[in-house]
C-alpha cells in the first residue's frame, strides 16, 4: 500500500485513470493512513539533567549511579548517552592526571612521583634477590 499526503493522492489518481487501476485500487491509495507509531515516545533531556550527566561522567560515577541519582531508568540512560558520558569520564581522567602530576612535580612529592612513575611507566619496587649458597632438596635427618 502507497502512503501519501492528499495533493499527491489526487496526482496518482489522475495518473491512474489511464492506467487501469480498479476502483478498489483507487479508493486505497486516497484512503491511505500512515502507519501508527508503537511503542513509548522518546524521552527528552533538560539542559540541566544533561550538566548533571556530564558532570558525574567527569566525576567517573557509573552509569547506574548516574541513573539512580537522576531517576531515569538504566537502559534508557544507556541507549542515549552512552559515547557522551565515556568521552567526558576520558576527560575527568585526563583533567585528573594533570592535576596530579603538576602537584607531584611543583611540591616535590616523592609518594606522588613513585605512583606516576609505577602507573604510566611501568615501573616497579621489585627487588632482586638472588642466592649465592646451596639448596637442599634432602629432607633433615630425624635422630
Amino acid at each position: 500500500m502507497i502512503y501519501m499526503n492528499k495533493a499527491r493522492k489526487q496526482a496518482e489518481l489522475s495518473k491512474t485513470k489511464a492506467s487501469g487501476l480498479s476502483v478498489v485500487d483507487k479508493v486505497k491509495l486516497v484512503d491511505a493512513k500512515p502507519p501508527k507509531k508503537v511503542g513509548r515516545p522518546k524521552r527528552g533531556f533538560s539542559d540541566e539533567e544533561k550538566a548533571k550527566i556530564e558532570q558525574m561522567a567527569e566525576d567517573n560515577c557509573h552509569m547506574d549511579t548516574i541513573a539512580l541519582a537522576l531517576g531515569i531508568p538504566l537502559q534508557t540512560l544507556t541507549d542515549n548517552f552512552r559515547g557522551f558520558i565515556s568521552q567526558k569520564r576520558a576527560e575527568g581522567r585526563t583533567i585528573l592526571r594533570r592535576a596530579q602530576r603538576v602537584k607531584a612535580i611543583d611540591s616535590h612529592d616523592t609518594g606522588m612521583l613513585c605512583f606516576l612513575g609505577k602507573n604510566d611507566l611501568k615501573q616497579s619496587d621489585k627487588i632482586e634477590q638472588i642466592h649465592s649458597g646451596e639448596i637442599s632438596l634432602k629432607p633433615p635427618a630425624i635422630t
